[in-house]
């Protein structure tokens, strides 16, 4: 009854590897009970930011860190930084069989994340069959305690792959990754902004001889912009960047881009033109490789890139 319930309110769990994961992530670890149970507010979500930029105007940081985004909050706070945006490749409803990465399986497992996928009668009956004992009090299904700020879910908003403006998630809530039974919110954090980026699925557009290449780099380009100016917008003085699997858009082996183009794209983006460089408006710059980069190539591959292409 919940995967029919599901299925009936959302496009995403049409998808096969989108709904398996939820299953396996957020369901059966009982993260969504515990969520539901504490009454954790829906992230807001939007697809274009509009305003300015403030700059600290000193250079930031920029380091490779062999942790999890999520482990990676602490070490930016330890140095100065208060407000952290983390950018990670979200998956393709363009390819409902192609399993979600480890750095977007983490949010479902990990935060309020999931929430954003259902609709406000969806959580309605999910806390009917999750959580009985609290469903019939008067005061539970109340809007406010939900904190719904936006109508109906993702599905409508998500956007499609390769589009510049990717999906702006806001006050995202991070659970300890122990849930203590009497208290599974206790220690939770607030990440104030993630951002999915969704790239292009290779094949998508018909192109001539020579031309996908250059169209790759400037579409993957034009959505690392968007992503890192929506964090800068958001007033974000850290940048994580979830690289568990490889920088987002170079992980699945079906991108036209090179690791090593990407990273050089990343690059060209921070640093920008002199005097209004967009890498300006963060203390620290973070990209964060997971604890298994040691025994991965494809990992020390990337990390060797961004090294080049950074300078550092």
């Amino acid at each position: 009854s919940i995967l029919r319930l599901l299925k009936a309110g959302s496009k995403h769990f049409r998808s096969y590897a989108f709904r398996s994961a939820f299953f396996a992530h957020c369901l059966d670890t009982n993260v969504l009970k515990a969520l539901m149970c504490a009454r954790v507010a829906v992230p807001r979500w939007q697809r274009r930011v509009t305003g300015g930029v403030a700059c600290c105007g000193a250079e930031p940081a920029v380091s490779l860190q062999n942790l999890q985004a999520l482990e990676v909050e602490a070490f930016v706070a330890g140095r100065g930084c208060v407000t952290s945006g983390l950018i990670f490749e979200a998956h393709a409803l363009e390819e409902p069989d192609s399993p979600l990465l480890i750095d977007e399986l983490l949010l479902l497992e990990r935060t309020n994340y999931p929430l954003a996928y259902t609709s406000k009668e969806v959580r309605s009956k999910l806390a009917s069959l999750l959580l009985p004992q609290f469903h019939y009090h008067a005061s539970f299904n109340q809007s406010e305690h939900w904190g719904d700020r936006n109508d109906g879910s993702l599905a409508e908003s998500y956007p499609n792959a390769g589009d510049e403006d990717g999906l702006i998630l806001l006050d995202l809530w991070v659970l300890p990754s122990e849930l203590e039974d009497d208290h599974p919110t206790a220690a939770a954090w607030r990440l104030p902004l993630a951002y999915g980026l969704v790239p292009a699925v290779k094949g998508m557009k018909p192109v001539g001889p020579g031309q996908e290449t250059a169209l790759s780099r400037r579409q993957y380009k034009a959505q690392v912009a968007s992503a890192v100016r929506a964090t800068a917008v958001n007033g974000c003085d850290a940048l994580l960047v979830a690289c568990s699997t490889g920088l987002p858009g170079t992980s699945r082996g079906r991108e036209v881009l090179s690791l090593e183009e990407a990273a050089e794209v990343w690059a060209e983006v921070l640093h920008g033109p002199k005097g209004g460089a967009p890498d300006r408006c963060f203390k620290q710059i973070v990209f964060c490789f997971g604890r298994g980069a040691l025994s991965s190539e494809w990992l020390l591959r990337t990390q060797r890139a961004l090294t080049a292409a950074f300078e550092l």
